[in-house]
């Protein structure tokens, strides 16, 4: 899998802010905190990257995230109505038999150059260490952990109206099995999870990080 992590867009294309051209099955992507300009890698009529080119450049809005297919690659530079307020790129591109990241949720909010999020109001994101009761990264919840138990309850500061919507994220493999984090226990006070080996479904203790979002 190819990716964009993080970049901040320039005024002109880079290599650090280009996927492609190459023969990919899908492109996922991210634009954060302002709008920015993309150009996509067409195919040629046969479908072929290799006698493609880069197409017309579009405006991308701040905080959109799409999917591009039937492409080759794309590119990314800052919008030069707005110059003095560079976007922040992640993207993803994956071939065939490559991991493919499906769904998610379209987040609204600033990230920095380290990767640290700050969400829009109703948000809440968590970074969670391996081991121990104290998050690396989040705020708006507090949880317990047992060392050992791989399972981890978490308490909203402030309850939601309604179950929200979590999605989370194992942050590492582990002996070269994907990390699922199973979210149970859902309430509009808090969740529990479980980070969850793949391959024989046992928990264990792992780093993930998470996303809670209102219902719609």
């Amino acid at each position: 899998m190819d990716q964009i992590s993080n970049a901040q867009t320039a005024a002109d294309y880079s290599d650090a802010l280009t996927l492609g051209p190459s023969n990919y099955d899908a492109i996922s992507v991210n634009v954060w905190n302002n709008s920015c300009v993309s150009q996509t890698f067409e195919l040629d009529a046969g479908g072929n990257y290799q006698l493609g080119s880069w197409g017309a450049e579009s405006l991308d809005s701040a905080n959109s995230t799409y999917l591009l297919q039937n492409c080759g690659g794309v590119r990314f530079k800052t919008n030069p109505n707005t110059p003095a307020t560079p976007a922040r790129i992640v993207a993803y591109a994956w071939k065939s038999g490559d991991v493919q990241k499906i769904g998610g949720i379209q987040l609204a909010g600033t990230i920095s150059a380290s990767g640290n999020v700050t969400p829009s109001s109703g948000l809440i994101t968590g970074i969670i260490p391996t081991l121990g009761t104290t998050p690396t990264g989040g705020t708006g919840f507090t949880y317990t952990h047992v060392n050992g138990s791989g399972i981890y309850d978490f308490t909203f500061t402030t309850p939601f109206a309604a179950p929200p919507t979590v999605v989370a994220t194992g942050a590492a493999l582990q002996a070269g099995s994907a990390i699922v984090i199973e979210i149970t226990n859902l309430t509009a006070n808090g969740f529990r999870a479980n980070p969850l080996n793949s391959n024989n479904g046992a928990g264990s203790d792992n780093p993930f990080s998470f996303i809670a979002a209102p219902t719609q």
